[in-house]
């Protein structure tokens, strides 16, 4: 028994190979319930091996697959908007661009959550409020005729340590949520800089002035399904994330 926990306990976990499998050399154990034991294990870590190689492959291959239709179509985007379009064509050029844009965000998304390391990026510097200007430019079209006013509160001018795509995916998520389920003329949608938090506050009822103190809200079903991957990417990178939702608003939390 004293010789299976040593060979069990020089696996690392967290850096497992395909080869891990074989040190346990459960031939070497007879029939008895330590042999059992050690044959359980070594097939376990057989079996959790080959997965993780096969999503190492996949991430790696699906990285490029994903990506290259995607820098294809963006090329041909480009080219097209040197051409002479007639008004119909522009708004139909631009529908295609916004979708190709929410895709490459997506992949880039899907692909962040799948890397199993991160090869030292978790530990980059960056500044909060330029990727909250682009998450709302980018997602700015989702107000066209709503007639609301987004209203930027910079409190403070933070620096996060982590993953600058994660958190740009995250803001890009949370402020397309807020756009998408406000209503004509539901406004304004708040966004809030503080030194340790970012709140995105959105209008629900008609009835804004009839304020509320937001409780947390038991879901995020109804909110947008982004919300999830937003909170799989916090834990991913130690921030933290909360939705607080009241008659009124919906107040969305990205801490750090």
């Amino acid at each position: 028994m004293a010789q299976l926990a040593k060979a069990v306990a020089d696996i690392d976990p967290e850096q497992l190979t395909a080869e891990d499998h074989k040190r346990i050399e459960s031939s070497r154990y007879g029939d008895d319930e330590v042999g059992v034991l050690a044959r359980t294990i070594e097939k376990t870590l057989e079996r959790i091996s080959a997965f993780v190689e096969r999503e190492r492959y996949f991430t790696s291959s699906a990285s490029h697959e994903l990506r290259t239709p995607i820098t294809v179509i963006t090329g041909a985007i480009e080219l097209l908007e040197q051409s002479n379009l007639s008004a119909t064509d522009t708004k139909a050029l631009d529908r295609v661009k916004r979708a190709t844009l929410d895709m490459k965000i997506t992949i880039e998304m899907f692909l962040c959550l799948a890397r199993e390391t991160d090869d030292g990026l978790y530990d980059e510097q960056f500044l909060v409020m330029p990727l909250v200007s682009k998450a709302i430019d980018q997602q700015r079209y989702l107000l066209i005729r709503k007639f609301v006013n987004v209203d930027i509160d910079e409190l403070a001018k933070p620096s996060v340590n982590g993953h600058p795509q994660a958190f740009s995916i995250a803001v890009n998520n949370l402020v397309r949520n807020a756009f998408e389920h406000t209503l004509h003329a539901q406004g304004p949608i708040t966004i809030r800089i503080k030194e340790h938090e970012l709140l995105v506050t959105n209008q629900v009822s008609s009835d804004a002035d009839n304020r509320h103190t937001p409780t947390e809200a038991p879901s995020s079903q109804g909110y947008g399904l982004g919300l999830g991957i937003v909170q799989r990417l916090c834990e991913r990178n130690g921030w933290s994330f909360s939705l607080l939702a009241d008659e009124q608003r919906v107040v969305a939390r990205l801490s750090w």
